[in-house]
């Protein structure tokens, strides 16, 4: 499952500029495409109440043109929840349909995609996430299994909400994959914007939730994979959650959260080329437990640069030149440089490699980005 963190708007002069509704759709439309392709993973939403996540869910349904559900648990009792038990004729005891379910499941009839949008998950107690443990992961409640074209979706609110209570369990923490959005993503004038109703067409809607795909990504998840692979920061070990100030509700690392984690990012890199996979990925992890005490945000973070992409086998620094002579510079290229540059040695760089690096370096001298390659170069060099 994935989890949105919404913190407290705070204006503190600089410009704001509108990211939440963007971010809670293009993470929305991550688990949908997954859920389409057979991957079962479910989203969580954490913000301050009146954020606008409802209504964002709510815009994107209606973009889509899906059905859109939603179940309030903390209203209901477990029993309500889960089904009443009855007495059959023979004796029999047996589990009837909770009356929710049925409502899901007929409205799930049409056939078309339908979020189930599980709100206020945080304020439900211990007997009432029970049930919706093997519901949010197996997909099932009791006998009842929902339908194939169903997704799901949750949210909650910060424990400064809830009078300092947070009640979601580690267990159901660990069912989703985190993503937190800060102060800096909600701006008032874009709010207003929604709120009176200027979003008239299905165009403006796309717009404002940013959700058309861009064309390619800096990052390349076969990079990120292996990195993974090879460090070893990503290793098992805490088993509780936490809110942190600096960016919301961080997870832990498991089996589960792992699976999670390298599916999602492989989705969103497909879909999208921004940053925001970083720190869903990151928190739905928590900490490292290789650098103690440091959030595996803050880990990803600084070791973007080797998920661009290194160079391609056998492609040579004098051929990545070349290509920024032709196509001009990009972070990926620059990644490319700086990853070919430190599995290489000096007697590795061959007399073209010099020449043509030497003649590049001269041209984008006042980049700040190539300053950095030129610096990795020199001490090549020595």
């Amino acid at each position: 499952m994935v989890v949105i963190y919404i913190q407290r708007y705070e204006n503190k002069g600089e410009k704001i500029v509108m990211k939440a509704n963007k971010k809670i759709a293009r993470f929305t439309r991550a688990i949908d495409v997954l859920d389409q392709k057979g991957e079962k993973i479910a989203g969580l939403i954490m913000s301050h109440a009146g954020l606008g996540k409802t209504s964002t869910l709510r815009m994107y349904c209606d973009c889509m043109g899906y059905n859109l559900y939603t179940l309030i648990p903390s209203s209901y009792a477990s029993d309500d929840i889960l089904g009443l038990q009855t007495v059959t004729k023979g004796d029999k005891l047996v589990r009837l349909t909770p009356s929710w379910f049925d409502e899901l499941s007929a409205l799930a009839s049409n056939g078309k995609r339908t979020l189930l949008f599980i709100d206020e998950l945080s304020t439900c107690d211990a007997y009432i996430q029970a049930p919706l443990l093997d519901l949010i992961f197996s997909r099932t409640l009791g006998t009842n299994r929902l339908p194939d074209n169903v997704f799901i979706i949750s949210s909650g609110n910060y424990s400064e909400d809830l009078n300092g209570e947070f009640k979601m369990s580690a267990p159901m923490v660990n069912r989703f994959v985190i993503l937190n959005i800060t102060s800096n993503d909600v701006n008032v004038a874009e709010v207003v914007e929604r709120s009176f109703g200027s979003l008239k067409t299905k165009e403006d809607k796309l717009r404002y939730l940013g959700l058309d795909s861009e064309n390619g990504s800096d990052y390349s998840y076969s990079a990120f994979q292996k990195w993974v692979m090879d460090k070893n920061e990503i290793s098992l070990g805490r088993t509780q959650t936490e809110e942190v100030a600096e960016c919301g509700l961080v997870g832990f690392t498991s089996v589960r959260s792992i699976d999670f984690c390298m599916k999602f990012a492989e989705c969103f890199l497909s879909l999208y080329n921004e940053d925001d996979w970083l720190d869903i990925v990151g928190d739905t992890l928590g900490y490292s437990n290789v650098r103690q005490n440091i959030l595996m945000r803050t880990v990803l973070q600084s070791e973007k640069s080797r998920f661009y992409g290194g160079a391609e086998e056998g492609e040579s620094l004098s051929e990545l030149c070349d290509l920024a002579e032709k196509e001009g510079v990009t972070k990926t290229l620059l990644s490319k440089m700086e990853v070919l540059m430190k599995s290489m040695s000096s007697d590795d760089l061959t007399d073209e490699d010099r020449e043509k690096f030497q003649s590049f370096a001269k041209v984008h001298v006042l980049d700040k980005g190539v300053n950095k390659i030129i610096s990795l170069y020199t001490n090549l060099c020595k």
